[in-house]
């Protein structure tokens, strides 16, 4: 895990799934949950007075603890895309500012393993599932 997360260019990191992750970083006044679920109160413990927390996905917060701490949770939110925004991504993309990291694609007649692997919470990266192609005919 170590290597690829380098690769994707972070200087230090903390493994969510050893128990005392949040002893092993400094204070942060950002925090992006990229986990969801119950564990975002444990993101709370590390996000400095005034910090922000910003969940990519809908998780449990401590609403209480996030107001003593003066910390912003901010709502998960799925905003419009324009075509502009589409074409500013596809530069990203072909200067190579910006990569999609795919973990694994599966056939259709195998999203019950696609969904294995999304919840056992392991995968490097996003889970394609094909809907139809030449070789699942």
């Amino acid at each position: 895990m170590k290597h690829f997360l380098r690769e994707l260019g972070a200087d230090r990191f903390a493994d969510y799934s050893s128990g005392s992750w949040t002893k092993a970083v400094d204070p942060v006044q950002l925090a992006v949950d990229t986990v969801g679920g119950t564990e975002g109160n444990r993101l709370l413990e590390v996000i400095t007075p005034g910090g922000s927390l910003v969940p990519i996905t809908w998780g449990n917060y401590d609403t209480d603890q996030a107001a003593a701490g003066q910390i912003d949770v901010h709502e998960v939110a799925m905003l419009p895309v324009t075509t502009a925004d589409l074409d500013r991504i596809s530069r990203l993309v072909e200067e190579g500012q910006l990569r999609a990291v795919i973990d694994r694609m599966f056939p259709l007649k195998e999203t019950a393993l696609a969904h294995e692997l999304s919840e056992s919470r392991r995968a490097r990266g996003k889970i394609i599932i094909r809907v139809s192609s030449t070789a699942d005919r």
